[in-house]
């Protein structure tokens, strides 16, 4: 999260590349990446930067737009309803003349319609 945070501030990061942090940075492109535990390499990734601040400048601002555009709560909430609407669209199934939504059953707290998962057939269901 402070990863993030310092991108949208504009500032040049410089992290390890480890877990996901590499899908949040992209190296040399809006920020450098450094190989997990090499001291060798996060001291002249430092040194790059405070010997050129315009590098620094410039992997700042690439850091921010990326951030705005690919990690602000409203990009990153858009995408967790897409991700969590893509199995609900994969599962929708006809209960009698209703369209069953799990989703939206599950929003709803609807008891009336079918299970989103049931190892029975649709024909043996109650609903």
């Amino acid at each position: 999260m402070a990863l993030l945070e310092a991108m949208l501030a504009g500032k040049a990061v410089i992290a390890s590349a480890t877990a996901g942090i590499p899908e949040a940075v992209v190296n040399e492109r809006d920020g450098i990446l450094t190989a997990p535990g090499s001291v060798t390499q996060l001291g002249a990734a430092l040194r790059d930067l405070l010997e050129n601040p315009a590098k620094r400048l410039a992997l700042g601002t690439a850091a921010a737009v990326r951030a705005r555009k690919e990690f602000t709560v409203g990009v990153m909430a858009d995408r967790y309803e897409a991700l969590y609407r893509q199995p609900a669209v994969a599962t929708r199934r006809i209960a009698g003349d209703r369209m069953f939504d799990p989703l939206l059953s599950l929003a709803v707290g609807d008891a009336t319609r079918a299970p989103a998962y049931s190892p029975m057939p649709l024909s043996k269901q109650t609903f």
